[in-house]
Formats: C-alpha cells, structure tokens, sequence
C-alpha cells in the first residue's frame, strides 16, 4: 500500500482474531457443559443450550469475518496496485520530461562543441600566420602560458590551457560536482580549488603581450645593428 492508501484488511483482521478467540472459548465452555448435562446436574441443560446458541452465531461470525478479510485483501491489493500505476504514470511524466530536457542540454552542448571547434579551427591557421610573418631577422621565443608554463605554449595546441579553463569552470556549489570530460587540474595543488585557476583568456593575453614584447626587442635590437653598421658604411665612404 502506498503512504496515501488506507489499508482495510488489518482492521478486519483484528477482528477475525477476537471472533476465533470467542469462539474457542466457547468450545470449552460448551464441553464444560455438555459434560455438567451428561452428569445430569441441574440447569446445565439450559445453559449447553444457550452455549451451542452463542457457538451458532461465533461461527457465523467469524465465517462473515474471513469472507470479509479475503474481500478486504482483495481490494487492498486492487487499490494497491492502482496507486502503484498513477504513480508509475507520475514518475514516468517526470522521467519523460527529464529526459527530453537532456535532449535539449545534448544539443546546447553539440552547438557550443561546433562554435568551439570552429573557433579553434581559427586559432590553428592564425597561430601558422603568426609565426611564418615573422619580421626579418627575428624569430619565435619559446613563450609558455601560465604560472611556471604549466599551460603549454604559447604557440602550441592550447590542450593544457583548455583542460585548466574546463577545470576552472567546474560548479562547486552545485549538489552533484561536474567536470566537462577533458577538464583538469593544471597542478596537484589546485585539485579540490578550481576557482583559484586564473581566467584561460587573461592568461592567454599575457602569454602573447610577452612574445609580442620579444618581438619588438628583437626589431629594435635588429634597428639599431643596421643603423649602426650603415653609419660605419657611410664614415667609410
């Protein structure tokens, strides 16, 4: 029986077992009686009889009484089982609706991976740009990203860079924790606090504010030694 489903059958039990009772207490008294009026002892006549009497009705109570329980077991299991299917209907509406809701999370997730896959697309070809227009003379520093150049480089895949702002993004508060498949921790230290990772794009800025950085160095360094060499050119002229 569901919580909201009164069972009958208990209460009609109870009272099956009292009718029993009743009636096997009577059986002994009967025989206390039958065998006061075998011995012929006075009024023991009348009260046999107003003992088979009370053991005509006890039997047909308690013949009531099973019909009864077996009845009320029978619509038990009947309304049991019809509150069992509206609840089965129930859960299975809300199941319906959760997963049609994953359907929609799937698919958010699917267009997000093709802006994701497009936009790293980009960022290959540009980063093979970058370092075949190189000024003159220069040429590409080994530049790492994050604290230590535990994010890769700077030129490089962006694997470790990805997986730490997929870490950085795990919902802590969340009642179950979840981490998009390919996120991790970018050290030991920063496992159980992804919050702590810096913003992959700041990150990222810096990294090319360095290299642009030894770029220019290098043009300026480059400058000044042809300067210089044409001043000694001109002098020698």
């Amino acid at each position: 029986m569901t919580s909201s489903t009164v069972s009958r059958a208990p209460a009609i039990a109870t009272k099956l077992e009292i009718a029993r009772s009743v009636r096997v207490a009577l059986e002994t008294q009967i025989a206390e009686a039958a065998l006061e009026s075998a011995e012929d002892v006075r009024g023991a006549d009348k009260r046999l009889a107003d003992l088979r009497a009370k053991m005509t009705a006890a039997d047909r109570e308690v013949a009531e009484l099973e019909r009864a329980h077996t009845l009320a077991l029978d619509l038990d299991r009947r309304a049991t089982l019809s509150a069992r299917a509206k609840m089965r209907q129930s859960q299975l509406q809300e199941f319906t609706g959760l997963a049609r809701a994953r359907d929609g999370a799937v698919s958010e997730i699917m267009g997000t991976l093709e802006k994701l896959a497009n936009a790293y697309g980009r960022y290959i070809s540009l980063t093979a740009r970058a370092a075949g227009s190189l000024p003159i003379g220069t040429s590409l520093p080994t530049m790492a990203i994050g604290n230590n150049g535990t994010l890769g480089p700077a030129f490089g895949t962006l694997e470790g860079l990805i997986a730490a702002e997929a870490f950085r993004l795990v919902e802590t508060s969340a009642p179950i924790r979840t981490a998009l498949p390919f996120a991790k921790a970018p050290s030991l230290g920063l496992t159980d606090n992804p919050h702590a990772v810096p913003p992959g794009a700041a990150v990222f800025h810096e990294a090319t504010e360095a290299v642009l950085n030894e770029i220019r160095t290098q043009v300026e360094s480059l400058d000044a030694t042809d300067a210089a060499s044409l001043g000694v050119q001109e002098k020698a002229a």
